[in-house]
């Protein structure tokens, strides 16, 4: 299959826009579909390979509340979305 590039942004929320609002298609991250119930996620075959995201923070550094709280939606979101482990 040979894709038709129609299209090209630099934002994820306008790509959103036009796929809810024309007949056209993207490719983005599953992430993005949790956030937005009127898409419907198409698997891909071969599956694109998987990406590892990791929250680095040095071990021996102030925390501020930000931070923490920061960490605590991040491991939420994680967990709620049943994302595999790393």
């Amino acid at each position: 299959m040979r894709p038709r590039i129609a299209v090209e942004a630099d934002s994820v929320q306008a790509l959103v826009e036009i796929v809810q609002r024309t007949p056209l298609a993207t490719v983005l991250p599953d992430a993005v579909t949790h956030d937005h119930p009127r898409l419907h996620p198409v698997p891909l075959e071969p599956a694109l390979p998987a990406r590892t995201v990791t929250l680095l923070r040095r071990e021996s550094a102030h925390e501020s509340a930000a931070a923490r709280a920061f960490t605590r939606l991040t491991r939420r979101l994680v967990r709620d979305r049943a994302y595999p482990p790393a």
